[in-house]
């Protein structure tokens, strides 16, 4: 073999091992990508669920509207069986709060709930009122606004209620214990009320945060209530013009959970489609600037793709309420 053949060869060989490793590297990189090996994307699985009171199968839940976890215990208002449920965290007992009615300790439409240490705040949308039992769930006080109640408000660190005006100026009202307004805040986004719906949060420094129910649009105000970020997320659903003109019927525009873990924002969207994404999907927001810092993916099956409101315990495990299947879920983290 001459000294051109034996340059032939080693050129060749050369470029044969670069071609596997660069072959290498893409696949390697294309799994990567997949999600599963993602470092910016958290997976979590199902490991319980409950549509019933611990021990009493034939009491089941109605339409529970979320989890609120607070102090080992699970919250939900079950908007059609008009009660609250309370829940042992590891689900192995149960109590209902409250019952059908107009009077104290009585609910007409109950759609949302925050519990603090020494009181629980209900929302109840065909009474239109916010009403409050102590921690011993008697009943407290009502709380009467100048404005409609909608499902979700927000609660801050100083208990002053923070709900959507319904007004053409103004976004949030903030109410304190007496329902008097002491603050009036925030722009609406369209002539369309549907599409000013929001689901409001709050931090312990009192900045609130918004996530519109019929548009993809989040926002931070600080304690003095001044505008701090808006993130607008079209990119992540479609169609911003058809976004824009939507009723907010279409649920691929519509964000259906909102909630505040440690120093992140977590958002569900409507139609994060399991094919799509293998399980539900929450994307994951920087408190302080409002960029997207991540993706959470729930592992489950197609029979349980429709996630109400959520909340999570300090340890991360997460609890939300299955809206097709009438259910509380509880998930953790996916070690990898």
């Amino acid at each position: 073999m001459n000294i051109i053949d034996k340059t032939i060869i080693v050129t060749a060989t050369f470029y044969f091992k670069y071609a596997v490793a660069i072959l290498t590297f893409s696949i390697f990189f294309k799994h990567c990508s997949d999600g599963e090996h993602d470092p910016t994307v958290i997976f979590y699985e199902v490991t319980n669920s409950i549509g019933h009171l611990p021990g009493e199968h034939g009491h089941l839940f109605e339409m529970p509207q979320g989890a609120m976890y607070h102090n080992e215990y699970i919250y939900t208002a079950d908007l059609s069986g008009n009660r609250i449920i309370r829940l042992k965290s590891d689900f192995t007992s149960g109590e209902v709060i409250g019952k059908k009615g107009r009077g104290p300790g009585e609910f007409l439409g109950p759609a949302f709930v925050r519990k603090k240490n020494d009181a629980m705040y209900i929302a109840e949308v065909n009474n239109n009122r916010i009403q409050i039992l102590n921690d011993n769930n008697n009943f407290r006080q009502y709380i009467y606004t100048n404005t409609i109640i909608g499902q979700t408000f927000g609660l801050s660190p100083s208990n002053t209620l923070l709900l959507h005006s319904w007004l053409p100026d103004v976004l949030i009202k903030e109410y304190n214990e007496y329902g008097d307004t002491i603050k009036s805040f925030g722009t609406n986004i369209s002539s369309n009320p549907l599409l000013n719906s929001i689901m409001v949060e709050t931090d312990n420094l009192d900045n609130v945060y918004i996530a519109f129910i019929g548009t993809p649009i989040i926002r931070k105000y600080n304690a003095q209530r001044k505008l701090v970020w808006e993130n607008e997320l079209f990119d992540l659903v479609g169609d911003q013009e058809r976004i824009r003109q939507s009723n907010a019927e279409d649920l691929r525009f519509v964000s259906l959970a909102f909630g505040i873990h440690k120093d992140n924002l977590y958002l569900h969207l409507g139609g994060q489609t399991l094919e799509e994404y293998g399980g539900i999907k929450v994307f994951i927001f920087n408190c302080s600037d409002g960029e997207m810092v991540g993706k959470m993916v729930i592992k489950i099956d197609k029979n349980r793709s429709l996630l109400g409101g959520f909340s999570f315990a300090p340890d991360g495990t997460l609890y939300f309420a299955d809206l097709n299947n009438a259910e509380i879920v509880k998930a953790k983290p996916i070690s990898r």
